[in-house]
């Protein structure tokens, strides 16, 4: 039985987040479209945000799955959460009222939840990066891989 090093398991995780938020937005998109229109986008912005985020949530999943790549790929990945959640802050402190235009099972979790659920995520990445900056064993799946050899 192989065993997954910490990295390879952080990739996957964020790899079937960013699938399923790319994929649920596109399936929805119509819906996707209208909740962007309604959000502090406004409507100019509506066709770049409504084509481009999943888009970049897709090329992200492809760079998560690559070794070589993986690196770039949890970069943008938190690029991506600390846009998210900068957005949540924005949308708790002074627009509570607009809809979420996550999709999918996301879409039932309050703003507040949303918050607690990519700061999760952000340490989740952060693990990875550090990992990698580390030259992590690939050998073992568990914390004590985030050391030097």
């Amino acid at each position: 039985m192989k065993r997954y090093s910490l990295v390879e398991i952080i990739c996957a995780i964020l790899t079937g987040l960013w699938v399923y938020a790319a994929i649920t937005k596109l399936l929805t998109y119509e819906q996707f479209y209208q909740q962007l229109q309604h959000s502090v986008f406004g409507t100019s912005f509506t066709p770049l945000v409504s084509v481009g985020v999943p888009l970049t949530e897709m090329v992200t999943s492809i760079f998560l799955l690559f070794p070589s790549a993986q690196w770039l790929g949890l970069y943008i990945s938190l690029m991506l959460l600390n846009l998210f959640t900068g957005y949540i802050i924005f949308l708790l402190l002074f627009e509570a009222n607009v809809p979420c235009s996550c999709g999918g099972l996301l879409n039932n979790l309050s703003w507040p939840e949303h918050l607690i659920f990519n700061i999760a995520f952000i340490g989740i990445n952060l693990v990875g990066l550090y990992c990698i900056k580390h030259k992590t064993s690939y050998k073992q799946a568990s914390l004590k891989t985030c050391r030097k050899e």
